[in-house]
This record gives C-alpha cells, structure tokens and sequence, in this order.
C-alpha cells in the first residue's frame, strides 16, 4: 500500500507540472514572436532604403526613444541605425537622447522628454527636411562647408527656415508658454503663426542672427492676439553656453568636426 501510495502521488505532481508548462508556453512563445516581428521590422526599415526617404538615421545616445511609424497606432522601442520616413514619430523618454544624422551630415538632436515628427525628407538638386516639434528640446547642426541645405522646422506657434546654422529650439508652451530659438552660428528666419476660425495664420516673420535668442512667451503670443509687436528677439543670454544642454552639443559637435 505505501508503495502505491508513493508512485500515485509522485504521477499526480507530474500531470500537474505538465499543465503549467502548457498554460505558460503559448504566452511566452506570443512575447518572443512579438518582439521578434517589431525587431525584424525596424532592421528591415534600417537596411533597405527607399526613394522617399534615403538620407534620415536614428542614433540612440542615450536611454530609450520609442517610435511610431507612419500609418500605425501603437509605439514601439527604436533601436539603433532605425531609418526614419515622412510620418515617423519619434520620442524621448525622460532620460533618453538621440540623434538624426540627415543626408550624412547634418544632425538634429532630440533632449529629454522630445517629440518629434517627421514631415518631409528629400533630396533633389538639394537637400531638404521638413519636422514638427511637439514638445521638448532639439539641437540642429550643419557643416560650414554645404550651403545646399534648406529645413522647415515648427513648433506650436513658430515656423524656423534655413540653410547652414547651428542652433537650439524648444517648445515648452504646454508647461511654461515658452517658445525659444538660439543661434548660435549663421542666421534662420522665424515666423509666428496664430491659430483663428480659418487655421493658422502669419503674422510677423524675423530673421534671427547668430548671438541672438527668439523668446516667444505667454505674454508675447496674448500680445500678438491683440495685434501688436511685442519684443521676442534678445541678445544670447549670458548663461545659456555655460548650460548641460549646450555644453553636451558643443562637445558632439567637436567630435563630427562642426564647430560655431
């Protein structure tokens, strides 16, 4: 009797274990496929170019930037040498950084708790890059050397154009109604644009040289509504260059041989 009390037990645990397994697989094998599709899909966008947008390169420098690619409704988590397309939508998580290289050599990067979204990537007779940003912070570099470049860079209220420059812009209007472009080297044009029952309108456009800061605030946009010309353009303030932010893009920019 205890020896068939023993063997019955010990199969009763195995039958259990058995069912266990069997509960857990599918999941875990659903996980592993998942992760294998998304994966496989961003290798595949990294590898293989296309007519649209050859010239666009995603670097993680550091923590993680998630992506949502055009025509999806779900993020997912960017690796690095991800090829980005018009429509992409690229953000920061609150410790991570990254970097665009465009047409090989100019690079916009992305600060903390960014979003960015990619409109238009083209090369004709010349370069040219078109990107919204949401929220946040990016840093936009260009050779000395290639006058060929010509960007469009929106914020909420701001339309940023140009060619060779080096400079900083930020929408923080969500949080601190701050709007803030600094150039740094070269000159870009801004203009500002208020919303009404039509749409978005212009209403003044600037040309912002290096050494001076483009401050669009809550009280310059209440300013704006009522039109008037308030003062947004300023010389550089003094303590930005000493800042982690320009400090950290100072020191990229030495390493890939850009300098202001």
């Amino acid at each position: 009797m205890t020896l068939y009390y023993s063997r019955s037990h010990y199969h009763s645990n195995r039958v259990h274990r058995k069912k266990l397994l069997d509960y857990f697989l599918p999941l875990f094998l659903f996980i592993a496929f998942a992760v294998i599709v998304i994966l496989s899909s961003q290798l595949y966008r990294s590898i293989f170019t296309s007519p649209f947008s050859p010239e666009a390169i995603l670097s993680l420098l550091e923590g993680r930037t998630q992506i949502l690619p055009a025509g999806l409704a779900q993020y997912e988590d960017a690796i690095d040498t991800t090829r980005i397309f018009p429509g992409d939508e690229l953000m920061t998580e609150t410790s991570g950084r990254s970097s665009l290289e465009l047409f090989r050599q100019f690079h916009l990067r992305m600060d903390n708790a960014t979003t960015l979204v990619s409109r238009s990537i083209e090369r004709s007779s010349s370069a040219f890059f078109d990107f919204r940003l949401k929220h946040g912070r990016v840093w936009f570099s260009s050779p000395d050397t290639d006058s060929s470049l010509r960007f469009t860079l929106s914020t909420s209220h701001l339309r940023v154009q140009g060619g060779d420059a080096i400079f900083s812009l930020e929408d923080f209007s969500s949080q601190k109604g701050s709007e803030i472009l600094r150039v740094f080297r070269g000159e870009v044009t801004v203009t500002v644009l208020l919303s009404d029952a039509s749409g978005q309108r212009e209403v003044e456009t600037y040309r912002i040289a290096a050494g001076h800061e483009f401050n669009m605030d809550l009280k310059a946009y209440q300013a704006y509504e009522k039109y008037q010309s308030p003062e947004v353009v300023f010389p550089l303030g003094k303590d930005f260059p000493e800042s982690e932010w320009y400090l950290w893009n100072d020191a990229l920019d030495e390493k890939t041989s850009i300098s202001s």
